[in-house]
């Protein structure tokens, strides 16, 4: 799309800022057992005024006219407290097994690694951009997007959890993978999340998962 030297310029000097509400605490903060986490990356974004950005505009636009049925689930998943990924406490609890101090230690720290990588790159939420495009995707408000697109924190947390837990109960990895990959497709179905924010999120959950992460 051709743009105008005005909004070219705004797209590249655009960035979305520091995170608020519930996930400003996740800013700062020690990551306590998941180890070598600091050699674990993702890539940067595409330019807010490429080609690529405005194509992902444009999936996100066909992909939310088309997802009523997802948006009770997603916005069952967009919970401040319990946070999503508890869901996985839930299902291992009816396999009998009690993940839940695992697991509320795995959410603080990925939630933290994830915020690492969003406050270093910047990238504004879908709707921000649009707007720039001249394009109405109308978004509903998520409880939790107010924090730098990329990567999507659901996308990283649920399918680096899903991976983790799965490597201990493998009689139950499709489920918690299905679970995984769920949580952060939801995200994009919404418009919270361009594609490539939930690509990244999971890329960095598979390096995460390698590491060594010391239960307490």
């Amino acid at each position: 799309m051709k743009l105008a030297f005005s909004d070219r310029l705004r797209l590249q000097q655009m960035s979305y800022g520091s995170p608020e509400g519930s996930e400003e605490s996740y800013a700062a903060g020690r990551i306590k057992i998941i180890k070598g986490w600091q050699e674990c990356g993702v890539n940067p974004p595409p330019p807010n005024d490429s080609d690529v950005t405005y194509q992902e505009l444009l999936q996100l636009k066909a992909i939310i006219n088309v997802t009523d049925k997802f948006v009770a689930r997603a916005n069952e998943q967009d919970k401040p407290k319990p946070s999503f990924e508890f869901a996985f406490v839930d299902y291992m609890r009816e396999q009998n097994v009690d993940v839940y101090d695992f697991v509320d230690q795995l959410g603080d720290d990925l939630t933290r690694i994830g915020m690492v990588h969003k406050l270093r790159y910047q990238r504004p939420r879908p709707y921000q951009i649009a707007e720039v495009y001249g394009l109405d995707l109308n978004i509903p408000l998520g409880k939790t997007t107010m924090s730098p697109s990329y990567p999507s924190n659901h996308s990283f947390i649920g399918k680096a959890i899903a991976l983790i837990l799965a490597e201990r109960y493998p009689d139950h990895n499709d489920k918690l993978n299905e679970m995984g990959d769920e949580f952060g497709l939801n995200r994009v179905r919404m418009g919270w999340h361009f594609p490539s924010d939930h690509h990244a999120g999971q890329q960095l959950a598979y390096k995460i998962a390698k590491l060594d992460i010391s239960r307490k």
